[in-house]
């Protein structure tokens, strides 16, 4: 693992621009500037990336890593829910994915602003540092173009999805020779037109509205050489003391994490968040459902069981959190990463996942069971509340009164955390 003095970030929060400050350790864009009021224009088009998976192939389990997504950026974006936005928010998508779900991604870098290379001479074009800074970077470049990805939802039918793929792949082909696909829209148009749902990811904000695959198509044709509809894609970060060399930073240099480290990171991350998600999922889905009183009271139970889940998930993801942070500023190894992984917080949050799904999915086979034939109450009651081991929620406890008494102001102050050079 080593210091790294530019370095890249695919753009989840569009607000920045050249001169903007960036804390790193966050993944957060500031609301100061440096006020830049010198810079170039160049053009730097590179060719269209333009994928497109469906759930047969591995890439599926890792979205963010199958877009491009920076490694270290990725596990801020498990780790902090806020940073879910733009493209990034395709972690947090809502609705079921399975044979039937298809994935386009559209990536295409137009043009760059950025700062003058030489420092000294961009050191004349920008007001002084404010004194309350808590950046570690500052944007120098700022790549404007278009990053879309597509979730389509085909029909439960596997000639009419086939059909649909072979329309979807001419597309992505077109796009690729930045070919104009209008023809094939027209050609195709019946059978686009049974998709059955159209779900946009984007750094163009106005886009993520549209619910017709046909409309975005048309959006990119018509757009694509439009200067002015693109939105940052990508930022360049210099270390502050670039601009300001006499400056002394609040953090200290700033290590990327190396790939297998991220690797680890990631696995874990992934799994517990989809597993998490899965219970919340289906709580929502089925306590809107019209039941019986003596279900509802048990779904009661159940959402009262999910929130002392957020407890353990919302400690242990603190933790996890602050260990990063201080793994990327050399204050803590990269060995403690194993440990961590494997802390009772983390093995109990699983395994009270499972007891969670177990109790949940007796629930529903009972739910269905009264849907289809109106039978008498079923064995929920069988399963016996006992099955939830004393440690586990002992555990649960302590973890309770720790997140009480640390708050994220504690966890990420520069005294605590980050001061330490």
């Amino acid at each position: 693992m080593t210091s790294s003095s530019t370095l890249k970030r695919r753009v989840i929060n569009p607000d920045g621009n050249i001169g903007t400050f960036y804390n790193i350790y966050r993944d957060e864009v500031l609301d100061q500037s440096a006020s830049i009021d010198k810079y170039e224009e160049i053009q730097s088009y590179k060719p269209v990336h333009c994928e497109f998976i469906d759930d047969s192939i591995e890439e599926f389990q890792n979205l963010l890593k199958w877009i491009n997504i920076e490694g270290d950026l990725r596990v801020n974006i498990l780790l902090k829910s806020e940073l879910r936005t733009g493209v990034a928010a395709l972690i947090d998508h809502q609705y079921k994915i399975d044979k039937y779900t298809r994935i386009m991604h559209y990536f295409c870098m137009y043009h760059e602003r950025r700062i003058l290379d030489n420092s000294t001479e961009a050191r004349e074009h920008c007001k002084p540092i404010p004194n309350d800074l808590l950046a570690t970077h500052i944007i120098s470049a700022v790549s404007f173009g278009i990053d879309v990805v597509i979730v389509l939802q085909l029909p439960a039918d596997d000639q009419t999805a086939e059909r649909i793929d072979v329309a979807l792949k001419k597309i992505q082909t077109q796009w690729k020779n930045s070919s104009d696909i209008s023809h094939s829209i027209e050609d195709d148009v019946n059978i686009l037109e049974k998709i059955t749902l159209t779900k946009i990811y984007s750094n163009l904000i106005r886009i993520t509205k549209m619910t017709s695959f046909i409309e975005i198509c048309q959006f990119i044709d018509r757009n694509k050489q439009k200067i002015n509809e693109y939105c940052p894609i990508e930022y360049t970060l210099q270390p502050i003391e670039w601009l300001y060399p006499d400056t002394v930073s609040s953090y200290p240099s700033y290590l990327p994490l190396d790939k297998i480290y991220i690797d680890k990171f990631e696995k874990h991350l992934i799994e517990i968040l989809n597993s998490y998600k899965q219970i919340s999922d289906l709580l929502e889905y089925y306590s809107n459902q019209i039941l019986p009183d003596y279900l509802k009271e048990l779904l009661v139970e159940m959402e009262s069981e999910y929130r002392s889940l957020q407890v353990l998930y919302e400690s242990g993801i603190l933790r996890l959190t602050t260990l990063m942070m201080e793994i990327h500023s050399g204050q803590a190894n990269v060995d403690e990463i194993d440990p961590a992984l494997e802390h009772y917080d983390q093995t109990i949050f699983k395994a009270y996942i499972q007891i969670i799904l177990k109790k949940l999915m007796l629930i529903i086979e009972e739910i269905q069971y009264v849907n289809s034939s109106q039978p008498e109450k079923l064995k929920y009651n069988q399963f016996s509340e006992t099955e939830i081991n004393q440690h586990v929620m002992e555990q649960m406890l302590e973890c309770q009164i720790a997140t009480e008494k640390q708050s994220d102001d504690e966890i990420f102050s520069n005294d605590q955390v980050l001061d330490n050079k």
